[in-house]
């Protein structure tokens, strides 16, 4: 029986590092996440955000360190420091929407995690 390989969240964001460049399109980021090994409907959750606020290789950095720092979770203050600590280093999260696109990056590195997690336990 063949047995199947696992890729890391922390592995699939690093080749997205080194895929993507400092601002991204959309269709470049796109590209960059499938070959990263993110399935459809989380590229499509990615990339609807960019026109908002662009996408750079440090805000996916930022988000993966910061579950990383936070893998049982997350509370509203932990959540709030973090929403400062972009802004205070220059990202424009200053809407609803932007604060939900920060949320969708930080979402899907979490989930991925946690069903490459769910999958390794099973092996």
């Amino acid at each position: 029986m063949a047995k199947k390989v696992v890729v890391s969240t922390k592995k699939k964001v690093a080749q997205v590092i080194s895929l993507v460049p400092a601002k991204v399109s959309v269709n470049r980021a796109a590209e960059s996440l499938a070959a990263a090994g993110l399935v459809d409907n989380e590229i499509a959750r990615i990339t609807a955000s960019i026109a908002v606020l662009p996408i750079d290789v440090e805000l996916v950095g930022r988000s993966r360190a910061f579950v990383t720092a936070n893998l049982s979770g997350w509370n509203h203050s932990t959540w709030s420091e973090f929403i400062s600590e972009l802004r205070e280093s220059g990202y424009a999260v200053n809407s609803d929407i932007a604060e939900s696109i920060v949320g969708v990056i930080v979402e899907t590195i979490h989930a991925t995690r946690q069903t490459v997690l769910r999958i390794a336990k099973a092996a």
